[in-house]
């Protein structure tokens, strides 16, 4: 079951539609993808200019694109992709072919890749029309979307506050409906906050089940990397939780998934305070309000303890992080703030414990639900870095760095986590995750619809009416 379109008329309520209902329209016939393209086409017009998420679409290629998706459908019986015909839209951070990509950067001002990353050339494989990018921060460095070449995305649910970075034009882009869903990059949070700070859903897949080659970090490096960024992932932002399913479907190398995981007999754990980051007390309630709202006779959900001290996650991962981040960096920078092999070694081992904490706790609990921001979204602060920006919390001042922790957490030891939009603080978006154990995409993926059938539902942002 989904939720209800919108009470829009003509085409405002088809590019609102779940991707998943998309697909079997166009499957069927019921819509051509010159239609839906068209429908994305004009609302794109009407409505980026205020919150400017698509920053580079190639139009008349993707009407190409869709007319021939409609020509195959008519004439042939084979079976057709899984979203054939379907128009999505991709973070800037990942290379399109024949569509600029310059990863927010000034550097790659025009640069137009002649080749796809993987989870593009995977779209494409299942009949996706990529027609648009949508905006990062230069380098996908920032949890604000903001950057020289295209400037600042607002979120949708008031323009005066940040989407969130560092997939902050993918999240506005799908929570607005200016495309079926959008592909982001997630190191320590990029899918999860502004999924969470836009009110849509978010998938940050385990470490390693979706290439991110193909992801652009730095000026030299044009084709991406051989190897995969430590902690960095691809996965999808959408207006539902079937929609991520299907997206990951594709993106996981489209082996058939069952439609959700096994939802019986589960143990649920919340947490949602800790005192290294105080989370808003309103926030917290409405996470835990949540959560306990989907207990049933075959779910249980209670309060727990985290099994990692979150001051040790945000000090590894700031080492680890920047580990990551440092072959994207000139010689001299990159080997100061990079560390020793030896360090990275210390780190990791450290990490290995704690992930092995993780699958201790697992051993109780199927999932832990808790929170992605400890906020709400702030209003823009463009001229801070993340290192000079704070956040206020209540009514305390946190450093920005410290607020990332509750994402930080999963990304840290590899584990899956998905962005369910649980409610309303002030009337903007409050985000919930639900991490599981290694490999557990689809149980995160399926606790994200049982939420969803508890009616915790994408809702449509104030500008997107």
């Amino acid at each position: 079951m989904t939720a209800p379109l919108p009470a829009l008329d003509g085409t405002d309520a088809i590019c609102l539609a779940p991707a998943v209902k998309l697909a079997r329209l166009l499957r069927d016939g019921e819509l051509s993808s010159r239609e839906l393209l068209a429908a994305y086409v004009s609302r794109t017009e009407r409505l980026n200019s205020r919150i400017n998420a698509i920053v580079t679409a190639d139009f008349e290629a993707a009407h190409l694109a869709a007319a021939a998706a409609d020509n195959i459908r008519a004439r042939s019986s084979e079976p057709l992709g899984a979203l054939h015909g379907l128009p999505v839209s991709v973070k800037d951070s990942l290379a399109v072919g024949g569509l600029r990509s310059t990863s927010g950067a000034i550097e790659l001002a025009d640069y137009v890749p002649t080749f796809d990353a993987p989870a593009v050339s995977a779209l494409r494989r299942a009949g996706a029309i990529v027609f648009a990018k949508t905006n990062a921060p230069a380098w996908a460095a920032d949890i604000q979307t903001h950057n020289r070449l295209f400037g600042t995305t607002n979120n949708p649910w008031d323009t005066g506050r940040t989407t969130g970075g560092s997939s902050g034009g993918s999240a506005a882009a799908a929570s607005v409906g200016l495309s079926a869903f959008d592909i982001g990059t997630d190191l320590g949070g990029s899918i999860r906050i502004p999924s969470s700070f836009c009110g849509v859903f978010g998938h940050k897949p385990t470490f390693g089940i979706v290439s991110q080659g193909g992801y652009l970090d730095c000026s030299e490096r044009r084709t991406g990397y051989a190897v995969e960024v430590d902690m960095n992932v691809v996965g999808p932002i959408a207006r539902s939780a079937s929609d991520l399913l299907l997206a990951m479907t594709v993106l996981a190398g489209g082996a058939p998934w069952p439609v959700e995981a096994e939802l019986k007999n589960l143990r649920i754990g919340v947490c949602v305070q800790d005192p290294y980051c105080h989370v808003d007390e309103r926030v917290a309630r409405t996470i835990s309000a949540a959560a306990e709202s989907t207990a049933s006779g075959e779910i249980s959900v209670e309060l727990c303890s985290l099994p990692v001290s979150l001051e040790s996650v945000a000090t590894m991962c700031s080492a680890l992080t920047l580990s990551a981040v440092s072959a994207s960096l000139p010689d001299s920078v990159g080997t100061a703030v990079g560390g020793s092999h030896r360090e990275w070694l210390v780190r990791n081992d450290e990490r290995s414990r704690m992930r092995a904490a993780w699958s201790e706790w697992f051993a109780t609990f199927d999932a832990l639900i808790c929170p992605i921001m400890p906020c709400v979204a702030f209003p823009h602060s463009i001229d801070s870095s993340l290192g000079e920006l704070a956040l206020l919390v209540g009514d305390r001042e946190i450093p920005a760095s410290r607020g990332l922790v509750w994402s930080q957490m999963a990304s840290l030891s590899y584990l899956p986590s998905t962005a369910i939009p649980v409610g309303l603080v002030d009337g903007l978006p409050v985000g919930a995750q639900a991490i599981c154990r290694h490999g557990g995409d689809l149980m995160c993926l399926g606790i994200a619809r049982m939420f969803e059938r508890a009616g915790f539902s994408w809702t449509i942002p104030p500008l997107g009416k």
